[in-house]
């Protein structure tokens, strides 16, 4: 631990150093003020190791799982230095932040799922199943700009939830959960359903989602009715087998 954390520490106090080095050297017009350009642009690789600060612990020590919750800061700190280093190569701050911010969220969510991982607690699932439907909801709207989209998207909190309390019910087989998420679940199809009656005439593409979702509902029940036929006959034969012996 002392050796991982002496090896960050000089790493960030070198870089710093090489920056102060480029900001202070008088060089040139030309090549020399560029390449003196493009080193300052670096920066955000202070944050990026400030983030392994945080993220390496855990990984490096697997023996310790309590260090997972590192992952919480760490994960967030990371991506936060990807996104500064992108907008400060391309020096296009608001085009970055913009368009990436809800990479945050999903950074949270991920470092959930690695707690959960390296703890093995399942209940860490929940905040990590939802922080990431939200996640990827918003990053859907960040980049297209549908934001009007969100009349329909807000069935991804019933949606969530109710996947989030499934995960727990495979784990942990209580019938409380199963149907739980399946109610928020039907809440949640049902909002589709309804709001894309509501907005076929003014977005044709969030009216595609009921008829859609409606396949997929028949598909469902289809390939369920199709497995019991197939299950039955092999029960059937399997008692046949154990009652003819006994009869016998």
């Amino acid at each position: 631990m002392r050796r991982l954390f002496s090896i960050l520490i000089g790493l960030l106090l070198i870089l710093i150093g090489i920056l102060g080095i480029v900001w202070r050297t008088e060089l040139p017009n030309g090549v020399f003020a560029a390449i003196r350009l493009g080193a300052l642009r670096l920066w955000p690789v202070l944050v990026f190791i400030v983030g392994a600060f945080f993220v390496l612990p855990p990984l490096l020590m697997r023996d310790r799982p309590g260090l997972s919750g590192l992952f919480i800061p760490g994960i967030p700190i990371l991506v936060t230095g990807g996104l500064l280093l992108l907008a400060s190569l391309t020096d296009r701050w608001g085009f970055i932040w913009g368009r990436f911010w809800p990479l945050e969220i999903l950074a949270v969510a991920l470092a959930f799922l690695l707690m959960a991982l390296f703890l093995r607690k399942i209940g860490l699932t929940f905040p990590a199943v939802i922080l990431a439907f939200n996640g990827l909801a918003l990053q859907f709207t960040a980049l297209t700009g549908w934001w009007e989209a969100w009349a329909i998207l807000w069935i991804i909190e019933p949606l969530a939830v109710g996947v989030a309390l499934l995960v727990l019910y495979f784990k942990l087989r209580k019938r409380g959960l199963l149907i739980a998420g399946l109610i928020l679940c039907g809440i949640a199809l049902l909002g589709v359903l309804l709001m894309s009656l509501i907005l076929a005439n003014r977005w044709w593409v969030l009216g595609l989602f009921g008829p859609a979702l409606l396949v997929l509902l028949g598909g469902f029940f289809i390939i369920r009715a199709l497995r019991v036929g197939k299950e039955v006959p092999v029960a059937s034969i399997v008692s046949e087998e154990v009652i003819a012996p006994a009869e016998a």
